[in-house]
């Protein structure tokens, strides 16, 4: 309002002096008096007025410059004052309702009591005069304003679908759960369309001291666990499990209220760098011809139905643990003369409820191809007698069957002496099958459906039929067998009386007779 007023009162003036055909008033500027040239009116209150603008800029600037020069006097002293005015180190902030700010350095970004954002110290002069927006605090970096939900209800509504689509899977929406939470007190809680990629980068380097260990993330806050881990120096996550866990937890939440709320992603082909500080991906190493032989003994003679024949059906078919583990009598089905194939399913029923199973992907319920191996020992006369019952009755009795499995294998592989530490586990004997394939020229695409991976980015690959045909399933059920592995010890087994042996809680190997009978 006193602008206008300003202006206003000056543009007065000057048309008064244009009226009486009098030249117009030299200003403070430096000009001189300007003879009147006669042009038309309308030129005549165009010229007044940028003049009056023009002055009355000057003076106002002339006034905001003396007002921060005092402000300045106040606040630092001389020999900082200068270097604050010449590096632009100290910025006005307005006041922002969003975030409290308090003098010192809490929060992460530092201010003082009158209001200006100071650069955190920097005694090396590496950040130089600005500090990049990825170091700041995010929960307290000025935002604007906006109408949409904060990212932490977006989130919420997000898990609520996504335990409506898979209730059989809680266990992966509660994981999100925690990994969003991280974020959320880490980077802070703001409007969804308010984030930057700066916030996503900021996460990924706080995330380089994040604990590996799961106990040590429940001592307070996300900001005191890596206060912590940093000062006592823990182990962190490894680099996929930030990006492939956390990172892929985030980006998921963010994107699910675009179609909602109309908001573009703010993560999208956002280019981010990991910390060399995180643990690298430890990669997975074949077995040898002595540690399979090892493992194949070790299992048998547990007389435990899971121990003896998962790391077989692994080694001979190359799927994954999640999926052999619901198989079922129904599920086998000789598909050509004398071949056997196995028909995934994605629903099973256990205790009268319906249960997904855990399939990774979509091309897993494609079948695949037992080994006439699995004929040969008898293994296959006995699980079609099995008809609607599981092949492993003592995992589907458990509250999470796919992590017990795990945890058993890796109690086998650990009694073979086969070592977790070199890349020696059980998603070895998937990738050492691969291997073989391509060792025995079957060809890509055969290889790639056997064990349940897509097809192909290639346009050609996705036309034809999505499963094997003949030639490739007889390929596969003849597949030359290793020559220095002894597999002899599956010869013998008695399939029907290992299927009644159930593990007891709390007590090392196994109980006989303790489950169906009539098997």
């Amino acid at each position: 309002m006193r602008i206008a007023a300003a202006i206003k009162n000056r543009l007065k003036d000057d048309l008064a002096l244009i009226a009486a055909g009098q030249p117009l008033a030299a200003r403070d500027t430096g000009e001189k008096p300007l003879p009147l040239l006669q042009p038309d009116l309308e030129e005549r209150i165009k010229l007044a007025a940028q003049l009056a603008v023009d002055a009355f800029l000057m003076e106002a600037a002339e006034r905001v410059r003396q007002k921060a020069e005092r402000k300045l006097a106040e606040v630092y002293p001389p020999n900082l004052r200068r270097k604050l005015c010449q590096s632009g180190a100290a910025t006005p902030v307005p006041p922002d309702n969003s975030a409290k700010r308090l003098p010192g350095k809490k929060r992460g970004a530092a201010f003082n009591r009158d209001g200006y954002l100071l650069s955190p110290p920097d005694p090396d002069g590496l950040l130089g005069d600005t500090v990049p927006a990825y170091l700041q605090d995010r929960r307290a970096v000025l935002r604007k304003r906006s109408k949409l939900p904060r990212f932490s209800i977006i989130a919420a509504d997000y898990l609520k679908l996504r335990a409506m689509v898979t209730p059989g899977n809680m266990k992966d929406v509660q994981s999100a759960s925690s990994r969003i939470s991280v974020f959320l007190d880490l980077i802070g809680d703001h409007p969804v369309d308010r984030y930057e990629a700066a916030d996503l980068q900021a996460f990924i380097l706080l995330m380089a001291d994040w604990p590996a260990r799961a106990s040590l993330r429940k001592r307070g806050s996300a900001r005191e666990v890596i206060d912590e881990a940093r000062r006592l120096g823990h182990q962190p996550l490894a680099e996929k499990s930030v990006k492939d866990g956390y990172v892929a937890a985030v980006r998921a939440a963010m994107r699910s209220g675009m179609t909602s709320h109309s908001y573009r992603d703010p993560f999208h082909d956002v280019s981010v760098r990991y910390p060399s500080s995180l643990a690298p991906s430890r990669q997975t190493a074949s077995l040898n011809a002595k540690q399979l032989t090892t493992l194949f003994r070790i299992g048998t003679d547990s007389g435990h139905l899971d121990a003896a024949m998962l790391p077989l059906l692994a080694h001979l078919t190359g799927r994954r643990l999640s999926a052999l583990i619901y198989l079922r009598g129904i599920d086998i089905v000789e598909k050509f003369d004398n071949v056997w194939v196995v028909q995934p399913t994605s629903l099973v029923e256990i205790e009268g409820r319906a249960r997904r199973v855990p399939l990774k992907t979509k091309a897993s319920l494609s079948f695949f191809v037992l080994h006439e191996f699995f004929h040969r020992i008898g293994f296959i006369d006995w699980a079609l007698s099995r008809s609607h019952q599981f092949l492993f009755p003592d995992l589907m009795r458990l509250a999470d069957p796919s992590k017990s499995a795990s945890q058993y294998m890796q109690r086998l592989f650990k009694k073979a002496g086969i070592a977790p530490g070199c890349g020696e586990v059980f998603h070895s004997l998937r990738a050492q099958y691969i291997d073989d394939l391509r060792d025995h020229q079957v060809s890509l695409r055969a290889g790639r459906i056997q064990v349940g991976h897509s097809v192909g980015a290639d346009v050609n690959a996705h036309y034809g039929l999505k499963s094997l045909n003949e030639a490739s399933a007889v390929a596969l059920a003849r597949l030359q067998m290793r020559s220095d592995v002894d597999y002899s010890v599956f010869e013998a087994l008695d399939f029907r009386r290992m299927v009644r042996n159930r593990r007891s809680k709390g007590v090392r190997g196994y109980l006989q007779g303790a489950g169906e009978q009539g098997d």
